[in-house]
């Protein structure tokens, strides 16, 4: 069979139409065993909302709905899930993909063809559900029989197909095609699925959920998945230390400590890095569209104190560039002959104070620079309540901001209060974690990119920029892109349009006391965290009984 090798977001993929075997998550018979607990995340309570596009949204997307195709995280490797392969043609432009077949959805409907092209044209229907702007790419998505589905681009741009074929749920067209008004406001309380677990039973402290019986990837061995509610991650340490939750993916303040040491034989735990922790500054205030007030706030930061205080030696301070030196895809990246003040932060409070004088502020009684105006340096930092890490992060960084002139007042909110904030604009600087990928583009495009929705919460806009990416989504050619590469860290790092913290890691924490086959640093399948979709359908059909 005569492969052809595509560049997958700067990953070599071979791709086979009809090569259905391709990184086959393994079949396994039913088994006996206990059930598995687990932590979804930090909840106030549970609503009984399972619409895998919805902010708000219980965390079962990757136990319910798979999209086509899971790109690894941590290894250069991407894995067949509703799709089984995926070819480019047309110039990059036009990109088909063929289906696994004797798919059934839970209420042993055939999965199809229709089903895939159906989701992505309500996406277009209904913008507000297209976070990832699809169709701002895609031209057209149609079916080339019931196995086949040709997804038509306005113009070449390789690297998106993370978006297309990875981030995007696939939903079954039989169901959703008969909701009247927009899907977003449907709950979905009693979900049709394809994923390997099905809902059990309900309430809004304790959700359980149990194999699907025609699930393609065979019937999982764990025979119930039960998740308790937790408030904050503190809640979640004596429950993960006790054995009592197998897996978590939550922030520890002393995981070798209060975690492996509690029962060393089973206890474990892999930090993968990932993307950086940053401040979003809304430039579309005038005050933090200014690139003097973005240098001071930078540099009133002792980025290795926030690693060692509020991450516990986890999280390095983060590269300017934003890209992880640690992560080994994104450290190829990294032009190293760019000047070392953007290649590392620098900690100067004294040099702050100096930019913001330079600048034309002067402090007023209350010792806070103001601008010619008279508008102070006085603003809210938004961070999510419950994620003990950021929210100490945040304490610090209010604290510090304070000794050079920035006031900086700390506001706790929820997870989808931070993500409404962001879609509306009604913040001034906010903590995140922005996505990342094996190559620049994937985290840039995000960031940096015209579509607000995927990622750009400062909303800078730079010609340059989009330039840049624009032209590194229509080549294959690794010299070509790691020369755009460089330029877009040198335009990031000099511009700071968002400031970075720290490189964030996938927090994942398990216990093989009764199931093995989970990720590892020695078998890196999957970055290991519950949150990173679609990662739990592929950890749930690895299991075994030990």
């Amino acid at each position: 069979m005569k492969l052809k090798t595509v560049t997958t977001a700067g990953m070599a993929v071979a791709v086979a139409l009809g090569m259905t075997g391709m990184l086959s998550i393994p079949s396994m018979a039913a088994a006996k065993g206990p059930a598995l607990e687990l932590g979804w995340g930090v909840y106030s309570s549970y609503t009984r909302n399972f619409n895998p596009f919805s902010t708000t949204q219980m965390g079962v997307t990757g136990e319910m709905y798979e999209p086509l195709f899971y790109f690894n995280d941590v290894a250069p490797k991407v894995e067949p899930m509703l799709g089984t392969s995926f070819a480019w043609s047309n110039h990059n432009t036009v990109l088909t993909v063929h289906l696994r077949k004797n798919v059934k959805w839970s209420n042993g409907s055939p999965f199809t063809s229709h089903d895939v092209v159906f989701t992505f044209n309500m996406l277009k229907r209904f913008p507000a559900m297209d976070t990832s702007g699809i169709w701002t790419k895609v031209a057209s998505v149609k079916a080339a029989g019931n196995m086949t589905v040709i997804f038509t681009f306005k113009k070449a741009d390789v690297p998106f197909q993370w978006y297309v074929l990875g981030k995007t749920p696939i939903v079954p067209a039989s169901i959703w095609s008969k909701l009247k008004g927009s899907p977003l406001k449907f709950l979905n309380p009693n979900p049709v699925i394809s994923g390997p677990y099905l809902l059990h039973t309900f309430n809004s402290q304790d959700v359980t959920l149990v194999p699907n019986p025609k699930y393609w990837g065979g019937r999982p061995q764990v025979p119930q998945l039960n998740v308790p509610l937790f408030t904050s991650n503190t809640a979640q340490e004596p429950a993960m230390a006790s054995g009592k939750i197998a897996w978590g993916a939550y922030f520890e303040s002393n995981i070798q400590k209060l975690y492996v040491a509690a029962d060393p034989k089973y206890n474990h735990y892999w930090l993968p890095p990932a993307g950086p922790v940053v401040i979003y500054p809304n430039l579309t205030n005038p005050l933090l569209a200014k690139l003097p007030v973005r240098q001071a706030i930078s540099d009133a930061l002792n980025r290795p104190k926030l690693d060692r205080l509020a991450e516990s030696g986890y999280e390095p301070p983060a590269n300017p560039t934003l890209l992880a030196p640690r992560n080994a895809n994104q450290r190829a990246w990294i032009d190293h002959h760019l000047p070392a003040s953007d290649l590392k932060y620098q900690y100067n409070p004294k040099k702050s104070i100096q930019i913001l004088t330079k600048a034309g502020f002067k402090r007023n009684k209350a010792g806070i620079f103001v601008s010619a105006a008279g508008k102070p340096l006085s603003f809210t930092l938004t961070v999510i309540s419950g994620l003990t890490d950021w929210d100490a992060q945040a304490s610090i960084i209010a604290s510090e901001l304070k000794a050079v002139g920035i006031n900086a007042s700390v506001n706790l909110v929820t997870g989808s209060q931070a993500y409404s904030s962001e879609l509306s604009g009604k913040f001034q600087l906010m903590i995140g974690g922005p996505g990342a990928g094996p190559t620049p583009y994937t985290m840039y495009q995000s960031l940096f990119g015209p579509v607000l929705t995927q990622g750009n919460w400062e909303r800078w806009h730079s010609p340059v920029m989009n330039k840049l990416l624009n032209a590194f989504s229509i080549t294959n050619n690794r010299a070509k892109e790691q020369q755009l590469a460089n330029k877009m860290e040198s335009l990031a790092a000099k511009n700071m349009p968002v400031i970075g913290l720290t490189e964030s890691v996938w927090w994942y924490e398990w216990s093989n006391k009764n199931y093995v086959g989970w990720p590892t640093p020695s078998n890196p399948y999957a970055a290991g965290s519950s949150y990173d979709y679609p990662v739990a359908a592929l950890i749930l059909s690895h299991l075994r009984l030990r």
